[in-house]
Order: C-alpha cells, then structure tokens, then sequence
C-alpha cells in the first residue's frame, strides 16, 4: 500500500489505565492490503500510545477480515478490564458494520447487536454469517463480538469459576459502553438470551428490542442438563495429559453438540465450513490446559442460569420476538410458550414465531425464514426516524466470506462434492493457515 490515507484511526481514553480502544475504520479494502497495513503499522501504533507494546500482535485480528462491500467495517480490539477486580481483563474482537450516510448522527445510529451462544464450538460471532450477508438487515448497524471463555477472537484472562449470565451481561454492557453505543436491539440465540434478558432487566433503557432465537431463559429441564453433561465429560476425555489428543473422543463430543445444534447429523455446506473453522481452534482454546474453561461455558453456564420472577420481567421496556424452531430435539415449543406466558403476564409485549423443520441453532440454515420477520420487527420497533436510515444495498458480502471460502464454501451456490458431511462434524488437527495468526499468541 502506497498511502495509509483509507484509514482512520481513533483512539478512545475512558480515564482507566486498564483500558483502550483501537477502531480502525476500513471502506471497501481487501484482505491482504489490510494485512500489510497491520504489518507495517504495529510498532507505530505502539509508539504512539495506541496500545501497550506487548500487545503489539491484538493487531493481527486484522488479518481475518474479508472483502466488504456496499459498506464499511470497523474491527475493534477493546481491552476491558473488571471494575472491581482489576487483575481480571481480556481483549475483546468485535465487528462493526456500519452505513457511513448515517454513523455521523448519533441519534441515527441504528446498532443492532448480535450475542452468539456460548460453550459450542461453533458458538462465535459467525453463526450469524447468514444475517450479516443479508441486503435488508445491512441497512442497518450491526455489531457482533466473540465472548470471553474461549469464544473465537477474544482472548486474555480466563473466565472467573462463578461466570454466568450476570457476569456475562456486565462483560456487554462494558462493552457497549466502550464504543459508546446509544440504546440497542439485540438478537441473541440460545444461551446468549439469557445475556439478553439480563442487560434488558437490569439497564432497560439500553435495550429498545430483543430478537430471542431459541432461548433459555428458564431453568434448565433435566434431560438437557444430562447430554450437556455427558458432552463435557467426553471433551475431557479426550485430553487426558498435555501431550494426547483422542480424535475420537472430539469427533463424539461433536456430534452430541451437532445433534443438540441442528438436529440432523447431516451438515448444510455453510454450517460444514463452521465446523472446520471451529473445531480446531477450539482443540487449542479448551485443550488439556483450558478444560475448566470448558466446564464454565459449555456445562456450569448452562446448569446455573436463572428465570426472573414477574417482577424483574415487568423492567423490559422493549419488544420481544421469540423464535423456535420445530425441530429442536432439546426444547419443545411449549418451552418457548411457557417464557410467552412469563413475559405476557408480566406486562411485556412479546409474541412467538416457530419455523418449520428449524433445528436449535437455526441462523445459519434458516436465514430465509427468520431474516425478514427480524427486519420487520426491527422497523415496528425502532424509535428513531427510519427516513435516516440507508436504502437497501445492492448486494453484500458477509465480513466472513473469506473465512469461510477458504474452508470450503461456495456462497454462488454450487455445491462442492467435498462441502457438506453426511458425518457431522469435520475433524483436523492441523490449524488451516488461516487461522495459525489468530492461534500465535494465544
């Protein structure tokens, strides 16, 4: 790259030294110019106060960014540090899509945040690869994280031993705070709306909807609680010293989670090309020396989550969407209606979609069914002059296409003979190159 001048860096100070943030906002630059730009600028960032020099390599993030087009993308690393506890911090990789017609007037910044589920492998922020490649929803500003705990792209501290919604809720709301966000819709799934329903309990304000896919927002049934059991069980056997991986065992601990996930072990393409992004770096990230990260996240999170009584319900100021899907082999619809009822009753108003044939996990495969009632329910419940927001584009491309070509996708819709798996999840010791920056610092 002969000029930087596509480029703009903004560094936020809140007043804390155990924070900052780096915001790199990069229209319509590719792959590998912006990989040079991470190589040639790391020490000058440094140099200028950006972000400590032994942290020089959080810069490497940049490299996993895709080809964007018909808009912008922010990838920010904010280092967030517990309030309380200031020994507990981690780097947090978020993706920003934003309309750039629009992001100058705050009270035009339509955010919509996206909060993956927590624990699977495949639980980070592409699982909703499908909404962020949807022309309609990217009119909008969207913003998706990895969780701490072993989630994708964030790393740092390990999560503390009693981690769960609460904590999790504060993690976004720092968060959210960091990148001084006005009030929000989120769209969670899974165990990420129980993170929902908590930010909207405890700071309703922030939240102007939620979009709850599958949600867990009540206790746990016994059944459930047992396969998750058993699955942490078998991941952990599968690292009896530091030195032995059993392939076997994670090819078994995977498919009870494809099971539990989508229901059929036979892979759509898109989900096939998650899973050999996922895996491996989650053989790294939840390895002999990381189990306990995986019992927090993948077990106890599950087991310890909390209802909230009538009372706290009545706080949500919101919507709600509630989204199931009918072929969910862990929740029955009458779990989703049951969550209904709670919320009706506590003077929310809410109302249920269930999907036909959908499994749990129902963003990546079922986009078609879900994506315009989310674009629907964002515009009946958006409190801003929607004259503001930006017309629908053309055509997009989601920020992981790249990530996920190179694991066998074809997103023109020709489908390789080596795209999709009859055996559920795909397993491969060896780290892709793609993915060997990410893991170099871990």
């Amino acid at each position: 790259m002969s000029s930087n001048s596509n480029f703009q860096t903004l560094h936020l100070l809140s007043g804390l030294e155990s924070m900052y943030l780096l915001i790199y906002i990069v229209p319509g630059i590719g792959l590998y110019d912006l990989r040079t730009y991470a190589v040639k600028n790391s020490v000058h960032a440094a140099s200028q106060g950006f972000l400590p020099s032994s942290r020089n390599r959080t810069l490497s993030y940049l490299a996993q960014i895709g080809h964007i087009l018909s808009s912008s993308l922010r990838l920010v690393v904010v280092r967030l540090r517990n309030l309380e506890a200031c020994s507990d911090s981690f780097d947090v990789r978020i993706y920003i899509i934003y309309q750039p017609t629009i992001l100058g007037g705050r009270e035009a910044f339509h955010a919509y945040i996206y909060i993956h589920t927590l624990g699977k492998p495949d639980s980070t922020e592409h699982i909703y690869y499908a909404q962020f490649c949807d022309c309609q929803l990217r009119r909008f500003n969207l913003v998706s994280f990895d969780l701490r705990g072993g989630h994708g792209g964030t790393t740092g501290d390990r999560v503390p031993f009693r981690y769960g919604q609460v904590e999790a809720a504060e993690d976004t709301m720092r968060l959210m705070d960091a990148i001084k966000l006005p009030p929000c819709h989120l769209v969670a799934m899974s165990s990420g709306t129980t993170i929902a329903v908590e930010i909207a309990v405890t700071q309703p304000e922030r939240v102007l909807s939620m979009f709850l896919i599958s949600h867990l927002c009540l206790e746990i049934p016994l059944e459930v609680a047992e396969g998750h059991e058993e699955v942490n069980e078998i991941w952990a056997s599968a690292f009896p010293d530091e030195s032995t991986v059993k392939e076997d065992a994670i090819y078994d601990a995977g498919f009870g989670n494809i099971q539990y996930m989508f229901s059929n072990p036979k892979l759509s393409p898109l989900v096939t090309a998650m899973t050999r992004v996922t895996y491996p770096v989650a053989m790294v990230r939840w390895n002999y020396h990381h189990l306990d990260q995986f019992r927090i996240m993948n077990l106890d999170f599950y087991l310890n989550r909390k209802s909230h009584p009538k009372s706290v319900l009545a706080r949500i100021i919101g919507s709600v969407k509630l989204v199931h899907g009918s072929e969910d082999v862990a929740y029955p619809k009458s779990y989703a209606e049951e969550f209904l009822r709670q919320l009706e009753e506590a003077g929310v108003e809410a109302s249920l979609l269930e999907v036909p044939g959908a499994p749990h996990y129902l963003s990546p495969d079922f986009a078609a069914c879900i994506n315009p009632v989310l674009h629907k329910f964002i515009l009946q419940n958006d409190r801003f002059d929607l004259a503001l927001c930006a017309p629908i584009p053309d055509h997009v491309v989601s920020p992981w296409e790249d990530k996920m070509r190179q694991a066998g996708l074809n997103p023109d819709g020709a489908e390789d003979a080596d795209s999709s798996s009859d055996d559920g999840i795909i397993i491969n010791s060896c780290l892709p190159s793609y993915l060997v920056e990410t893991l170099d610092f871990l």
